[in-house]
């Protein structure tokens, strides 16, 4: 078998060469007829089924589609592939059925792109609904910082620690950094390491063996919080990113503003995206059943004459079903 099927293949290339040499300049015909010859029943059935395969994936591959997703079309040496095979088999459907496959894999390759793409707008409004909430709940607790913010803006500086405070910034600076270091615990907990302006600087504690990062978080605590970035390498550059960020308390919220308006507007098309139904799904079914009643049939290898018969009554059943309810969608 496998010296019949190399011999064979070596003549399809050879047939190429020869057809390819009928368009060189210089021939005299402007027109040519070639000839295949098969054999009914013969082992050409089985080799025409394996070239149309490695016909369909070379094309693609030839033409930048992916063979692993969907075989897109049967192009025209495929077809060619599929006559010859349907002629060795005797049985003219046998291309019908093939034609069906390929556009019933198209569809359904496209029907499932198109789940997954509302299984995303499934997960956007999931996403929404449990995050618009807290954005919301953000919002409605802003005025009291922002009023805070406003009101010690122009204040001489004073920071507290516990009992103690101090109005110089870098002697300030120098001991938050100190309580940060040693903000150490073996059970992790939020502890209050200062006062200003009205809010609460706070931060969880790290274990006793914990380095200290590169850069830490602190939180401004206040009917919000809000969360600065240290790196401590300056005491008074400490002071003033604490500083920026109450003064920037106002800028947080219309940022905080922005991003539940664009959840919103994300929420609204994810429920209209959602309730939308395959486009092609008719199709879809009508191919599916058309493919469902001739594939049996042909590798049964029925007579052409019963073939014909279920087909009719498909065509005089389904097919105006299918038609009637293209026209109501419409």
């Amino acid at each position: 078998m496998e010296t019949c099927r190399s011999n064979t293949v070596r003549r399809w290339v050879l047939s190429l060469q020869r057809n390819g040499r009928l368009i060189r300049q210089g021939n005299i015909h402007q027109e040519v007829d070639i000839y295949h010859y098969i054999t009914k029943g013969s082992f050409d059935n089985y080799l025409w089924q394996t070239q149309e395969n490695k016909l369909k994936y070379i094309t693609q591959i030839m033409t930048s589609k992916d063979p692993v997703r969907s075989a897109e079309d049967i192009d025209e040496q495929t077809m060619t592939a599929s006559d010859f095979k349907a002629l060795a088999t005797g049985n003219p459907y046998l291309k019908l059925k093939m034609e069906l496959e390929n556009e019933l894999t198209v569809l359904d390759n496209q029907k499932r792109a198109f789940n997954r793409t509302k299984d995303e707008y499934r997960h956007t409004i999931s996403y929404c609904e449990q995050n618009l909430p807290v954005l919301e709940k953000r919002l409605s607790q802003y005025d009291r910082d922002i009023a805070q913010s406003l009101a010690t803006k122009s204040q001489d500086f004073v920071m507290r620690f516990d009992n103690q405070m101090m109005d110089n910034r870098a002697e300030a600076g120098d001991y938050l950094r100190k309580l940060i270091t040693y903000n150490r615990s073996e059970t992790k907990e939020v502890r209050t390491l200062a006062n200003f302006r009205g809010f609460e600087l706070k931060m969880a504690t790290r274990s006793p063996s914990e380095p200290l990062p590169d850069m830490v978080s602190l939180t401004i605590s206040g009917s919000n919080q809000y969360s600065v970035s240290l790196d401590l390498k300056s005491d008074v550059g400490t002071i003033q990113r604490i500083t920026n960020t109450i003064d920037h308390i106002l800028y947080d919220q219309e940022k905080t503003e922005e991003m539940a308006n664009n959840l919103k507007d994300k929420l609204a098309v994810a429920r209209v995206e959602v309730e939308k139904v395959f486009p092609k799904e008719e199709d879809y079914q009508l191919v599916k059943a058309k493919y469902d009643l001739l594939a049996p049939l042909v590798e049964q290898e029925a007579e052409v004459e019963e073939i014909d018969v279920a087909l009719a009554k498909f065509n005089e059943t389904i097919q105006p079903q299918h038609n009637q309810q293209l026209s109501l969608d419409f």
